[in-house]
């Protein structure tokens, strides 16, 4: 669903649509409350397809002219608080910030979907607004920020939340410009063994699910 409810004007299409089917899974957890309000069916929260993968992305495209390490910034919709965190992170790590934007600005040409990944994948901490781009700084184990959306746009940040609640990386969000707790994220390692071996016990209960709701069909 992307947020944490449904507009009233498309409750009644929703259920409808949510009754015909004969299995149902969802990529927030709030998305299970919902599907039993509107239609009184269970759903299954389960990890984004990008999850399910397990090779580490070898297909990724590492930049190839970046030689100097980097802070990766990828968000999406506002920059109002991103810039603040932007130039924090710059000043307290002496690292400067490379963002698909300003690749395009440079010359350089917004990177595809492969070269994204390198980007992530080669950076040295990440600085995201976006789900995808929370979730593969977290599939290649990078030290991420993840910067909340605020105000209408709010509900977007629905499925990350539910990813980091759910990984018990909650503290590494942020929604208000905070000096202090931005020092505190960067300052904190994550225990990516931890983090990686729940992934993997979710991957093994989303594959059970795919598996018995294919095997009814």
């Amino acid at each position: 669903f992307g947020r944490p409810h449904v507009h009233p004007r498309f409750e009644s299409m929703t259920a409808e649509l949510l009754c015909s089917m004969d299995a149902i899974s969802v990529r927030e957890q709030s998305g299970v409350e919902i599907v039993q309000k509107l239609s009184g069916r269970k759903a299954v929260w389960v990890p984004d397809p990008t999850l399910l993968v397990n090779d580490g992305y070898p297909e990724a495209v590492l930049p190839a002219d970046q030689h100097e390490d980097y802070i990766f910034s990828y968000t999406l919709r506002s920059r109002d608080l991103v810039s603040h965190v932007e130039r924090q992170m710059a000043a307290a790590t002496g690292l400067s910030v490379v963002s698909p934007m300003a690749l395009a600005a440079s010359g350089h040409g917004e990177p595809g979907p492969l070269e994204w990944l390198g980007y992530i994948k080669s950076a040295k901490v990440v600085i995201t607004n976006s789900y995808h781009g929370t979730l593969f700084s977290i599939i290649f184990k990078k030290p991420f920020v993840f910067v909340g959306l605020s105000g209408a746009k709010a509900g977007f940040n629905e499925r990350a939340n539910s990813l980091l609640r759910g990984l018990g990386l909650q503290d590494r969000m942020m929604d208000s410009y905070d000096e202090d707790r931005l020092r505190a994220i960067m300052q904190e390692n994550v225990d990516w063994d931890r983090v990686h071996q729940q992934i993997e016990a979710w991957r093994v209960a989303a594959t059970g699910f795919l598996e018995t709701s294919i095997s009814r069909g």
